[in-house]
């Protein structure tokens, strides 16, 4: 499943049929579908509330034409099979909610033996499958970047992904950004958030429920083939935060993740001149900026930092 969902794009054992294999491999493959965007789940107190907060509320119900990745007998040729004899890879969209979220970016193949301590797999076979052509805006587990006027042929949301080094917290803004931005640029909070915002709004959750989030990422390198680094945390969400009408309150959380922020790194600046002050070195996550200038009194005018 994490390979499904998180693997990178390196290169990939060429399958049979699949019209980009050459020499027996597969070049120019995405990372797995998560691997794409910032993933927010809303957390509840039990492991059914978590489950019932993640389902989206379709009043029209899915598409009758909607499957899980099992259930197919024949894919229609609108999702890029072309009989149900033989699987044709594709670079194709989700054909709904259930086919997006069991979606199989790899075809893997566990290679077993037998061995003293009983049946083993000692080998596997990762090989591409389809290539999900775009993340649909229905994705209920990421919040999206708006873009007001998106270049020819670019979707005007795409998924926004978690920064590497900030908290949950300093993304509270995407979080809390319930409003799609009609006229500029910014974020837009994710499909299951603002359902839990209606869910509030209309009596179902009651005001003082503990709602949590966790998020997750990964972050890539080298053209994505690559895993450099693993983004994870979690964040206490007031669900009355999540109120369209109660936009107020979403300011006052804001105001206070800000002067938090600012804070920190005023902090970070403080620590980083006191040690400029005293000969030491830089911390390596500040090499690569540029030195403030430290203001010299007769007491440390020859400390060396000048």
């Amino acid at each position: 499943m994490h390979a499904h969902c998180w693997d990178a794009a390196a290169i990939k054992t060429g399958a049979v049929g699949d019209p980009q294999a050459k020499a027996g491999k597969t070049t120019g493959n995405p990372t797995g579908p998560l691997g794409q965007l910032g993933v927010i789940v809303p957390t509840g107190q039990t492991l059914y509330e978590t489950l019932l907060l993640n389902t989206p509320v379709l009043p029209d119900g899915l598409d009758k034409t909607d499957r899980p990745q099992w259930a197919w007998d024949e894919r229609p040729a609108s999702l890029g099979w072309k009989s149900p004899a033989g699987p044709a890879w594709s670079a194709r969209p989700a054909g709904g909610l259930l086919d997006l979220l069991t979606f199989q970016s790899r075809r893997i193949r566990l290679i077993s033996e037998e061995t003293e301590e009983g049946l083993r797999v000692r080998q596997v076979v990762v090989c591409a499958r389809d290539r999900l052509a775009q993340t649909p805006e229905t994705d209920p587990h990421t919040a999206w970047n708006h873009t007001a006027k998106p270049k020819p042929g670019q979707p005007p949301r795409r998924p926004r992904r978690h920064m590497s080094g900030r908290a949950a917290w300093q993304g509270l803004g995407a979080l809390l950004a319930l409003a799609l931005p009609e006229d500029g640029d910014g974020p837009y909070t994710s499909v299951l958030l603002r359902q839990i915002g209606d869910l509030r709004a209309d009596g179902v959750l009651p005001a003082d429920y503990p709602l949590g989030v966790e998020t997750a990422a990964l972050e890539y390198g080298n053209q994505s083939a690559v895993v450099e680094n693993t983004i994870a945390d979690t964040l206490p969400l007031p669900v009355v935060s999540l109120v369209a009408a109660d936009d107020w309150l979403r300011a006052a959380l804001l105001e206070c993740a800000e002067q938090a922020d600012r804070l920190g790194r005023a902090l970070d600046g403080f620590h980083a001149d006191l040690r400029r002050a005293t000969g030491g070195d830089p911390l390596p996550r500040d090499k690569g900026e540029r030195p403030s200038r430290v203001s010299c009194t007769p007491s440390t005018a020859a400390c060396g930092a000048c």
